[in-house]
């Protein structure tokens, strides 16, 4: 984060501190559980532990009118809405890999390498999921698609990441899955990929 960044970073918490001690205030007047609610934007620009602060501090001023609950629930909301994603600056689809089931992970994956491949960079042959290369002669050939291949080209099309209240955090495609895993995470790519859009091989000289 560059010095700029800083300054507006702290520029935002300190409006939302005083939004917050605006709100705080009035609510202690009139006891109105809506300020709590209304000062909820700037309630999820806080730091945690000041967040926390100011909830105890509403909820000593508005007392059983005030389900923190409630309020958990619509400043989390506010902050997902705020949180940037970073496909926004990549270009590429994000995939959210935490708290899913691997089903949802790989499908997304699939509608990813399908989008990007065109002009075709996969192909399906023989039953089995290629690629093409050149070898050092200028001679076209073609190889199997393996684990490796696989995870570079994901990680060309899509954004993987993890994404909670507060924070989105990129992350390796798929996610930290245990490399145990991975022949059989990759065995469910190449099931999919061969029911799928990829096109046929049907002409080629060579093998690797």
């Amino acid at each position: 984060m560059s010095d700029d960044d800083l300054v507006e970073a702290r520029a935002r918490v300190t409006e939302a501190q005083a939004h917050v001690t605006e709100a705080l205030e009035k609510g202690k007047a009139d006891e109105a559980v809506q300020h709590a609610y209304n000062a909820a934007p700037s309630l999820g620009k806080l730091p945690p532990d000041e967040y926390g602060l100011a909830k105890s501090a509403f909820k000593a001023a508005l007392k059983k009118s005030l389900n923190l609950t409630d309020l958990d629930k619509v400043v989390k909301k506010l902050r997902r809405q705020a949180q940037p994603s970073r496909a926004n600056y990549s270009g590429l689809p994000e995939i959210v890999v935490n708290n899913r089931q691997l089903r949802q992970i790989t499908h997304e994956g699939m509608l990813a390498l399908e989008k990007a491949n065109d002009p075709p960079f996969f192909f399906v042959r023989g039953g089995r999921l290629v690629r093409t290369r050149t070898d050092e002669t200028g001679q076209l050939f073609i190889e199997n698609v393996s684990e490796a291949h696989l995870r570079s080209r994901l990680t060309d099309v899509a954004d993987f990441v993890t994404r909670n209240d507060t924070m989105v955090r990129a992350v390796a495609p798929l996610g930290n899955w245990p490399k145990t895993c991975w022949p059989w995470v990759t065995g469910r790519f190449h099931h999919s990929m061969l029911s799928s859009k990829f096109p046929c091989f049907v002409q080629m000289a060579r093998w690797c």
